[in-house]
Formats: structure tokens, sequence, C-alpha cells
């Protein structure tokens, strides 16, 4: 039997090297190490992060107060910056802000490596350099501006030559509008998404510039089989109001697209000749005639706009035969919105034949019964005895609301009217419910279009309440008694009563009244005193006015504003910036949700998230003010008075479903939003774009009378690092 050898002892060192033995120490030793450099790249991260939280703050807070600053922090970020995000973000905060100081750094910006810059700088020079605005504030532009944006037409990215015609669109004039189709007569189109959008920008600022020399190129586009590049052709031909392309409009009213269509009907209404109104009967009717086939609500709409600035008397019966064409109840949804139309273009037609269609509409509920109602005054004008007689009943009834009442009495004139609206306003002073009060303005406003002197002692009263809200609009209506006071007087005691008011919006629609008497030396002390109003807006509208009085050491930029955001929450602004935030708004006809651009318009998302959380939205009507656009009107009793944000206007252009905020002017929103159910090229780079749909956006193509908010919830899926938190 053979012996068994025995195995030999291991020794230390084959212990140590033993390949075996090795695994378990050395795999424990990798995780150590990717562990220590997990942790040390997520500090970095983390420090990466803050960093540029702490930059996106820094910015909100200098366009919160639209100040340049003089601590270099812009030339630093924006031509030396470590990141081109940097840079672009600067390039836009500058854009906005509209500091002519900017320039100089915006000019060197366009020699940037890096594309993005290149064309965010183009973007914001056309904002500060914008003819209207400088216009507007009697300020001379600066010539480089052109020049430097036309040598960005031959830069080898087609994103900056867009941005730089863009801003041409703007700036320019007839030699940049002759430019602008030089270039494009050589442009290959080969339908790729970025020639697309380079054309459609090219458009949009040919019809900016509403310089005929483009006609001719834009009656050749017309004739595009890309029904996106025609209807863009044909609303630059209706923007610069040109007679000759008649017969193109015609033509493309019977075309297959529904956006070509409705373009060429609104475009008859301004090119065209008021003996073709006739071409546009058959497109009232809900159905063609001969194959049954649906029109589309705004073709529709379209025209009866276009009819109603025509006022073609024969077009009346045409209207009623649409109107009476189907019922206008909740199952014929687009027929109660066409009616409610129709009760508008009647009365601008101006026929009084449609006196009995008209009444007939005052049994609809809201604002067809309102509409008709401000039909029937003005077809009616000057016989407010017959027409008391025909609508009055309806008014006791609560059919016709007390705003439509007010614009009726203005639109009826005569003792009567205003005899009714002196009534109401007496009334709506001595309540004591604000909610009663609301209503002032309007009345105002309808005294003063009808011509009549109001009561001194009511206007006394507005001074000593100083009811900000409606004071503006008094000092229209109550105009000094010849032989009296100078006709600036009441705009100054109005200003002086709201001095003190936190009601900006009234302040700057005071001024405004001053603008026929800048040269008085009265008006101009008021205007000195206005340059140190702590609001920067008044103290640019009040320099603006100087200006035009032909005082020239007046500062261009006045000083910055206080701002209305803090410190801390610049910061949580900022922390939030890449959010994904939605937006569901409930609505009378379903849940629409919304995704809200918190990097590009961060201030209006804020403002629009705390105003709906506030529950300011609840109950906004929702109505077609336009075929293209639902626009929202928040309820008087909860319109937070003088409430303006800034404008964050940005490059995101506004598409089908793309959500907008309202100016109200002197660069500011009003906080009422609108919805676009067709792309709007002229609001481009004017209104600040912050949202759009993702779900229910046929739900807002079915907005009509009666139709508002009901609530908003607002959901979050926060990001820190790469920690993403759901929340509600």
């Amino acid at each position: 039997m053979k012996k068994r050898q025995s195995t030999p002892e291991p020794t230390i060192t084959s212990r140590l090297f033993n390949p075996r033995s090795l695994i378990v120490p050395a795999i424990a030793v990798i995780l150590i190490l990717l562990s220590l450099l997990s942790t040390a790249c997520g500090r970095y991260k983390a420090r990466r992060e803050l960093a540029r939280t702490r930059f996106f703050a820094e910015i909100l807070k200098r366009e919160d107060s639209r100040w340049l600053g003089y601590d270099e922090f812009f030339e630093n970020n924006l031509l030396d910056g470590d990141s081109p995000e940097y840079s672009k973000w600067c390039a836009i905060a500058l854009g906005r802000i509209a500091n002519p100081r900017a320039l100089p750094l915006l000019y060197r910006a366009l020699n940037s490596n890096d594309a993005d810059v290149r064309a965010a700088s183009a973007f914001a020079i056309g904002e500060i350099e914008d003819r209207e605005q400088l216009s507007k504030r009697y300020l001379e532009s600066d010539p480089e501006a052109i020049v430097q944006l036309l040598l960005l037409l031959g830069d080898p990215s087609l994103s900056v030559q867009m941005r730089a015609v863009e801003a041409l669109g703007k700036v320019g004039s007839q030699r940049e509008a002759a430019e602008i189709v030089r270039r494009l007569e050589r442009f290959s189109y080969r339908r790729s998404p970025y020639e697309h959008a380079y054309l459609s920008t090219s458009i949009a600022a040919l019809a900016r510039l509403k310089d005929s020399v483009a006609v001719p190129l834009l009656e050749r586009l017309v004739h595009f089989d890309d029904s996106g590049i025609r209807w863009r052709a044909l609303d630059a031909l209706m923007h610069i109001q040109s007679k000759t392309s008649e017969s193109l409009f015609i033509k493309n009213l019977q075309h297959s697209n529904p956006d070509v269509q409705s373009i060429a009907a609104c475009g008859m209404g301004i090119v065209g000749d008021v003996k073709k109104a006739g071409t546009l009967f058959p497109l009232l009717l809900p159905q063609k005639s001969n194959t049954g086939e649906r029109i589309p609500l705004p073709v529709r709409i379209c025209a009866l706009r276009s009819l109603g600035m025509m006022k073609n008397r024969a077009a009346a019966s045409a209207v009623a035969a649409a109107v009476l064409a189907e019922p206008s109840d909740a199952l014929h949804p687009d027929q109660l919105i066409f009616v409610s139309h129709a009760a508008v273009a009647l009365g601008d037609i101006g026929s009084g034949e449609s006196e009995a269609l008209l009444l007939s509409l005052l049994k609809l509920p809201g604002a067809i019964a309102d509409n008709a109602a401000i039909s029937l005054a003005k077809i009616l004008r000057g016989k407010a005895e017959r027409f008391f007689q025909l609508v009055e009943k309806y008014r006791l009834n609560g059919q016709i609301s007390e705003s439509a009442w007010v614009r009726a009495m203005a639109e009826i004139g005569g003792p009567e009217a205003a005899e009714e609206l002196n009534q109401m306003l007496e009334r709506a002073v001595k309540s004591t419910s604000a909610s009663d009060r609301q209503i002032l303005p309007d009345i105002l406003a309808a005294l003063a279009k009808t011509g009549a002197t109001g009561s001194q002692e009511i206007w006394a009263l507005l001074l000593r309440i100083r009811d900000c809200a409606a004071l503006p609009a008094a000092v229209a209506a109550y105009p000094p008694q010849p032989g009296t006071t100078p006709p600036w007087t009441p705009a100054i005691d109005a200003f002086a009563a709201c001095s003190s008011s936190s009601n900006v919006r009234a302040r700057l629609e005071i001024l405004s009244h001053l603008q026929p008497w800048v040269q008085e030396k009265e008006a101009q002390q008021l205007l000195w005193t206005g340059l140190k109003d702590p609001e920067r807006k008044v103290r640019s509208l009040s320099a603006d006015l100087l200006r035009k009085a032909g005082i020239t050491e007046i500062p261009r930029e006045p000083d910055p504003s206080t701002g209305a955001i803090t410190d801390a929450i610049s910061m949580a602004i900022a922390e939030t910036r890449r959010n994904s935030t939605i937006a569901q708004i409930e609505t009378t006809r379903g849940i629409i949700e919304i995704e809200l651009f918190r990097e590009d318009a961060p201030l209006t998302v804020h403002s629009f998230v705390m105003l709906a959380k506030q529950g300011i939205y609840d109950g906004m009507e929702l109505a077609r003010g336009f075929p293209f656009r639902i626009e929202g009107k928040i309820p008087r009793s909860r319109f937070i008075l003088g409430r303006t944000i800034n404008s964050e206007i940005n490059m995101r252009p506004f598409e089908r479903g793309s959500i907008g905020m309202a100016a109200s002017g002197e660069n500011s929103d009003a906080g009422e939003i609108f919805i676009a159910l067709a792309p709007q090229p002229h609001l481009d780079g004017t209104h600040t774009c912050f949202g759009r749909i993702v779900s229910g956006l046929q739900l807002a193509d079915k907005m009509g009378p009666g139709d508002r908010i009901l609530r908003i919830h607002i959901k979050e899926t926060i990001s820190f690092q790469n920690y993403r938190r759901y929340v509600k």
C-alpha cells in the first residue's frame, strides 16, 4: 500500500501572496477607493452646483432691479467666463436690463467661440435697440448695432444668423429689409428643422419691418407647398398691408390647411376690397354646402373679423344665416364661440337689419348677451330711448353684466346714457364694498367716451378717498371747465394723491395724460418729481416725457429699482431652476397640464406659482379673444391692483400650445396669461413665454363663453445633484 504524502504547511509568504486569499481584500480596497472617489466627486459636483446657483441668483437680482452695475460682473462673466452657459445667461440678462451701456460688451461677445453665446448676444442687442421702444422713449439708436448684426449674417452657424435676422427685424429699416430679402433669395431650403426655423424667423422679421420691398419675395413664398411657410408669408403680407396681394388671399381661402385658410380670411379684412366681401360669406357656415365638410372654427372667426372691419352692410344677412345654421347650446360648443364673435361683428358692420337677431341673442347666457347688448348700442347710437325700451328688461333680469351695460352706455351716447353712467358712478363711489368700486374705472372711461362732463363733486371725492385704481380714468373723464383751472391740473392732483400708493400702474397712466402739456412749467415740475419716485418705471417714464419736452440733461437710464425679491428668494428661485414643474389647470372643460420654463423665465414662473397657490387665478375667465389665442382675465375682485412683474423676454418662440404673460406696458407683465392656439411670430421676443401645454391642448381649442379656471395644482420634481423628489 502506497504511503500518502503529507501537505506541507503554508508559509507566511505563501499566505500573503496566495491569489485566492487576495480577492476579498482587493475588492474591499477597490470599494473603499471608489467610495472615496465618489464622495470626492459628489463634493466637487455639489460645490460646482452651488456656485452655479449663486451665479444664477445674482443674475436674477440684477434683472429684477434692472441694474447693470459698475463692478464688471457682466464684463468678466460674459467675455471671460469659465462656462459658455454663464455667458449665455449674462447676454440674456443684459437684453432684459436694456441698458445701452451693455452694447459694447455684447458687440465683443459676438466674437465668442461659442455659437450659443453669439446667438444670445445678437438677441440681446435686438432687445436693447428695439426701434419702437426707443421711439416711445424719445431716444436715439446706436448705429453700430445694425453694423454688427449685418456682419453676423455671414456667421457659420445658422442659429446665429437666425438671431441676427430676428434682431434686425426689431432695429432695422428698409435697407435691412432689402438685405434680408437678398439673402433669402439665395437661400437653399431643404426642409430641415433648422432651415425651417431660419426661414420662419426671416419672414417674421420682414413682417416687423413692414417694408414693401419684401412683397415680391413673400408672394413667391406663398406658393410653397410647405403650409407652415405659406401661412407665415401670408401673415407677413397682412402685416405689411400689401394691397397687391389680394388675389393670393382669395386663392388661399380654399386651401386644405386650416391655418392657411384662417390667415387668408384674416388678411382679407386688411388688404381686401370691400366689394370682395362676398368671398368670405361661405366660410361663415359650420360646414360646406356642397360636401358637408366641417369648416374649422378659426376660419369662421377670421371671416367674421374681416367682415366687421370691412363694414359691408350686405354681410349682415350672411352672418345671421350662419348664426341660425346650428343651435347655440352646450352640445354645439363651436357654434357658441362663433355666435359670441358674431354678436361683436354685427355691431361693427352696423346694419339695422341685425336688430332682431341681436335681441334674440340677449336671451343667451354670459358673453353672448353682453356682446349683443354692446352691438345693439352701436347700431342704435343716438337713439337712446329705443335702446332702453328694447334692452332694459334683459338688464333687470340679470342677463347683461354691469360691465357690458357700462360699455353699451358709452356706445349709445347722449344725455340719457351720461345720466345713467353718473347714477352708476355715484352708487359705486358711495359704496363701502371694494368689489362694488371695481367698476369705477369702466364707468369713468365710458363717461369720457360720451363726451359728457362728470360731476366735479365726484372728482373731489375720488381725490379725497385716494382711489388710485379709478383716478387715471377720472383724469380723462373730468376735464376742467373752460376758464377754470389749466387742463393739466387734474393729472397733477391725481398723481399727488397716488404718490405714496403701491399702485404703480396708476401713476404711470396719470403721467401719460401729461403728454400734450410737457412744455408747461407745472407739468415739468411734476416730471422732475417723478424722477425721484421709488419705482423705476415711474422714473423712466418721467425721463422720457422730459426728453419729449426737449430737456437733454436727463440720464438715458434711471437708477435701479429696489427689486421685488430678497437674497433668500433669489437663491430659492435659483435652486429650483432645474425642477420639472407642471401646473395642472382644472377648467370647466377639463384638466390642462402645463410645463413651466423655470430657467427661461424664473421670476415669471415664481410669480405664477405663488399666485396660483393663493387662488388668484381661481375663477379666471377664459375666452377666445383672437382666433388664435385664448386669453385669461383675472376677476376684478381678486386682481392685485398695481401689481406688475418685469418682463422676461426669452428666445422661446410662441408655438401652438405656448403659454404667455400679457404685457401691461413699460416692460412689465400684468399677471394675466394667454394660450397660443397657433404660432404667434409677432409675439416672439416681445412677450414672455413661460410654459407650454403638454396635455389637454384639444380642450383649449374648445374654450368659449362661460369657460373659466376652477383651480390650479402645482406639481414639482425637485432636483438636487443626482437626487430627485416629487412633491405636490
